[in-house]
């Protein structure tokens, strides 16, 4: 019984600092926008394909095209400043989300495979956590109604932080 607590308490807490990162990259983001006064260029999602019920869906197809990219650049006198570009994809970033009995997800795509946490999953939106080979949280956030998804992404790697944010077609 004590051991069971202990994974209880465990997968709590890396839930709760999950969901904790997913909050901080939804304000972030957000900031990031509002604080834009023009944006580099329009972000084109492919159509809606067919309707996406989060009950019956076990298999769930993601496609991004162009993606967000937000890097800090060090300057000559040593501050730094924050650059974004709209950068389209040569071949969309594309795949698959599949949801198992068990409660758990696993994504499969052309940039590898990955467990993923379901954080939410309800009629208005389906929240993934993937974390990252650095120990970083990625986010994928889906609207089934809508189907639109939107993917976050940051990490840090050799002193180098980057970012990106994608809206794509998720079906």
């Amino acid at each position: 019984m004590n051991s069971c607590v202990k994974k209880l308490n465990a997968d709590c807490a890396t839930l709760l600092c999950m969901r904790s990162a997913f909050i901080l990259s939804v304000v972030c983001l957000t900031l990031l926008l509002v604080g834009c006064s023009k944006t580099e260029g329009v972000v084109d999602i492919l159509a809606p394909s067919s309707n996406l019920g989060t009950d019956t869906a076990t298999v769930i197809q993601c496609s991004f095209g162009s993606f967000m990219y937000v890097k800090p650049i060090q300057k000559n006198d040593g501050s730094e400043e924050i650059r974004y570009e709209v950068i389209p994809e040569d071949e969309p970033f594309s795949f698959s989300i599949v949801k198992h009995e068990d409660g758990s997800a696993t994504m499969k795509g052309n940039g590898g495979e990955s467990d993923l946490l379901i954080a939410k999953n309800d009629e208005q939106s389906m929240v993934f956590l993937e974390q990252s080979g650095l120990g970083h949280i990625f986010t994928y956030t889906i609207f089934p109604d809508r189907e639109i998804g939107i993917m976050t992404k940051a990490n840090e790697a050799f002193g180098a932080i980057y970012s990106l944010v994608g809206v794509g077609r998720c079906w």
